[in-house]
C-alpha cells in the first residue's frame, strides 16, 4: 500500500505543479493580450499564443503518461494484493481443517493404542471414538464460523 500512497501523493504533486505553470502561462497571456495592441504586434501574438499551446499540450500529455503508469502500477498492486488474499484463504481453510484434530489430539494426549499386548490382543482403546466425536465436532464449529465471518466481511465490503 505504501508504494501506492507514494505513487498517488506524487501525481498530487504533479498535477499541483502542472496547475501553477498554466496558471502562470495564463496570466502571461493575458498580459500580452492587453499590450500587444498598444504595441502593434498582432502577427507576434500568434506566435506566442501557439507557443503557449504547445507548452500547454506537452504538460498535458506527460499529465496522461504520468496518470496512465499510475494506472498501471495500481493494477499490478491490485493483482498482487488478490493472488495473496487467495492464497491466504487456502492457507487458511488447510490450518483450520489440522489444527482442530491436532489440538484434540494433543489434549487427549492419553494412550489410545496399545502395541505392548501380544498380536491378538486389541491394540486401540474403547474410547478413541471420543477422539473422533470432538474432532470432528469442533472442525464443523470453527469451519461453519469461519464461513459465516468471511460472508459477513464480504458483504461489509459489497455494502461499501
Amino acid at each position: 500500500m505504501s508504494i501506492l500512497q507514494t505513487n498517488l501523493a506524487y501525481v498530487a504533486w504533479q498535477t499541483a505543479t502542472i496547475e501553477r505553470q498554466l496558471n502562470f502561462m495564463d496570466s502571461v497571456a493575458k498580459r500580452y493580450r492587453e499590450q500587444a495592441p498598444k504595441n502593434g504586434h498582432s502577427e507576434e501574438s500568434a506566435e506566442v499564443f501557439s507557443g503557449i499551446a504547445q507548452r500547454d499540450a506537452a504538460i498535458s500529455l506527460k499529465l496522461s503518461i504520468t496518470s496512465t503508469k499510475l494506472a498501471e502500477n495500481s493494477q499490478e498492486v491490485a493483482i498482487a494484493t488478490l493472488r495473496d488474499s487467495a492464497v491466504m484463504r487456502v492457507i487458511t481453510a488447510i490450518t483450520i481443517f489440522f489444527l482442530l484434530a491436532i489440538f484434540t489430539a494433543t489434549f487427549f494426549s492419553t494412550s489410545f493404542f496399545d502395541f505392548s499386548g501380544g498380536p491378538h490382543d486389541r491394540v486401540y482403546s474403547w474410547w478413541i471414538w471420543l477422539y473422533f466425536l470432538i474432532t470432528v465436532v469442533l472442525t464443523v464449529v470453527v469451519v461453519a464460523g469461519t464461513y459465516m465471518l468471511w460472508k459477513k466481511e464480504e458483504n461489509e465490503i459489497a455494502d461499501r
